[in-house]
């Protein structure tokens, strides 16, 4: 046993040393995740790509593969025809738009797009009129437009751009998550209209009799739109070309895409187009993460999609509990403060992480914040707890590294069990760790840690160090040690930040 808990405790990241052993051929890994819209409120969707793909990021970094995180902004198509109109109609709203701050703006152009968007569903001009928008700035991408005939709509679009990644940036910051590099669909628009002349010109397109320009799947009838009827590219398109510009930069081992689950046909179609373009290798080497949908959360004033509002949701339940906690010693209004977003972000984000990926449900903060149920507060409960304890019995520590400690882990009666079961299930972590890996699965590492703090509760509350003998007390001490090291590193794979004080 106290072999076991030495070792545990002698190893500074345990991840990356399970795994060092098990993942012996190391490789580079590009990830395509969160990848929201700009000029829109981050929703619900998006998130559970963001923290699905942070998790693999995590673990793959963990077993010493090269990996490139990106997050691949939708920063073009026929919507931005659409919510420019209001835009070029009145100068004065640009000027109110910029005098928001982050969250509000994208609030603003939210309600702008829906307007706009309703508006040209009931009149078929203004709806040409934004398909023509649209159709301009993709010629100027191809060289058949002036800079000078499109130069206000790219200079809205820049802004709308710029104003986007700021918001979500601090969003980002805000959860704990880093993308190696930031890229857009209008990156990629030279390089899909090339690709479009490219397979016309080696005769594998056809033009379908409302001028679409296709690529057929010969193993069906089913088939790709790569232009449409105006010449203008699809998602479709770019991701492909994107693909081609991606594999030029990184000639990555996988190119890993966290989608939701419906968009598995559009993969199919990209290895089809890919094999057409003498590209089967790199077809090969694209793998679909997918998802179930997550429905938004259900408030007072109706079911909100949008991130922020969840957490502020989350951040308000946070303070009423640590408010009415009569455990919570927190005094401070700024500790409190930290303590509630740290707390709201980890209960979001195990809300995720607690179910397989395939599963669909809605989000909800039901049982999130009792004590006695397996959450991320029985979580961050454990790891306070535990550094709580050591501090208050540091002065143990010597023992524990004095050749002379005398291993003697004497526990109360009714805690033997307890404390035999938690040393099994310490057994168990390589396992669940690889099992992890090899699935994508982070409800693996959420089921272990339920189960790992379920047994280490009444330890906790049974098990005394202060005023033990020296063996005993340093012994007991270990055991802690141990358990608040493998909280605290299963968190961190999580992205979740460990509370130390609550």
């Amino acid at each position: 046993m106290q072999r076991v808990l030495n070792k545990v405790i002698q190893t500074p990241n345990l991840v990356s040393s399970i795994l060092a052993n098990e993942v012996k051929k190391k490789g580079k890994y590009v990830i395509d995740y969160s990848s929201p819209n700009i000029a829109k409120m981050f929703h619900i969707g998006n998130l559970r790509s963001t923290l699905v793909g942070d998790f693999i990021k995590n673990i793959y970094s963990s077993a010493g593969h090269t990996v490139v995180g990106i997050n691949y902004l939708g920063d073009w198509g026929t919507q931005f025809g659409i919510l420019l109109l209001p835009f070029l109609e009145s100068k004065e709203l640009l000027k109110e738009f910029t005098s928001y701050n982050d969250m509000d703006k994208m609030r603003y152009i939210t309600s702008l797009y829906i307007d706009y968007n309703r508006r040209c569903k009931e009149d078929p001009e203004l709806k040409e009129k934004a398909k023509g928008i649209f159709k301009n700035l993709e010629g100027y991408y191809s060289n058949n437009n002036s800079i000078d005939n499109v130069k206000k709509e790219l200079d809205i679009i820049n802004l709308l751009r710029r104003s986007s990644v700021d918001y979500l940036q601090n969003f980002y910051n805000k959860f704990n998550i880093t993308f190696d590099t930031w890229s857009g669909e209008s990156d990629t628009i030279k390089d899909a209209l090339i690709l479009v002349d490219k397979l016309k010109k080696e005769g594998k397109t056809e033009t379908t009799s409302d001028n679409l320009t296709i690529l057929r799947n010969p193993d069906s009838n089913n088939y790709s739109i790569l232009c449409k009827s105006d010449g203008s590219t699809l998602y479709f398109t770019r991701d492909v070309a994107g693909l081609l510009s991606r594999d030029e930069l990184y000639k990555a081992d996988q190119y890993i895409y966290v989608v939701d689950r419906s968009q598995t046909s559009h993969f199919k179609s990209m290895k089809m187009a890919l094999e057409k373009l003498g590209r089967g290798d790199l077809a090969e080497k694209i793998l679909h993460v997918p998802f179930g949908r997550v429905k938004g959360l259900s408030t007072r004033l109706g079911k909100t999609e949008f991130v922020d509002d969840i957490f502020d949701n989350g951040l308000q339940l946070s303070k009423k509990y640590i408010e009415s906690s009569p455990t919570i010693k927190l005094t401070d209004s700024n500790e409190i403060e930290s303590v509630s977003e740290k707390l709201a972000i980890s209960t979001i984000k195990i809300n995720e992480y607690q179910r397989k990926r395939s599963s669909e449900y809605e989000f909800s903060f039901i049982d999130a914040f009792q004590i006695k149920k397996k959450n991320a507060l029985m979580f961050q409960s454990r790891y306070s707890r535990l550094s709580s304890i050591i501090e208050t019995n540091k002065k143990y520590l010597d023992i524990i590294n004095n050749e002379s400690f005398n291993f003697n882990l004497e526990t109360p009666d009714e805690c033997k069990d307890d404390v035999q079961k938690l040393i099994l299930h310490i057994g168990k972590m390589n396992q669940m760790i690889i099992t992890a890996t090899n699935s994508l699965e982070p409800c693996v590492v959420v089921v272990y840690l339920s189960e790992f703090c379920t047994i280490l509760g009444p330890i906790i509350q049974n098990v005394r160090i202060s005023q033990q003998g020296n063996d005993v007390g340093a012994s007991r001490l270990l055991l802690f040690l141990a358990a608040k090291h493998i909280i605290g590193s299963l968190l961190k794979l999580l992205g979740i930040e460990p509370i130390k004080q609550m």
